[in-house]
């Protein structure tokens, strides 16, 4: 998966805005699932500089960072996947954008 998510993010200028999004949203997923817990939180500190410096394309970007803490923090907590996942939904629904619920990896955690 790191491999394709890779081909993707080293070209941002020419992948659409919101497949590049998902691509560096895969790539949090994927490093937290293998257990690299010090290069997801690295990759979460360029993920939120990223998002300081440019608009999200999806409401719930900016709890993204938030919640790998806390899951980071508290991983048998099934609580906080349940509530990042019907975040993530309603603010799919409420921006209209339901289509991507199904290429967003959030529902690979517990629930």
């Amino acid at each position: 998966a790191l491999k394709f998510i890779n081909y993707i993010l080293k070209s941002p200028s020419t992948t659409r805005k919101d497949l590049h999004r998902l691509a560096m949203i895969a790539e949090l997923v994927v490093h937290f699932k293998i257990g690299n817990i010090d290069l997801l939180e690295s990759k979460l500190n360029s993920y939120k500089k990223f998002l300081s410096k440019n608009l999200p394309v999806f409401g719930f970007e900016t709890e993204i960072a938030p919640f790998f803490i806390k899951i980071i923090n508290e991983p048998e907590n099934n609580n906080h996947f349940l509530q990042f996942n019907k975040t993530v939904d309603s603010v799919l629904t409420a921006e209209k954008k339901e289509i991507y619920k199904h290429y967003i990896p959030f529902h690979y955690f517990k629930k």
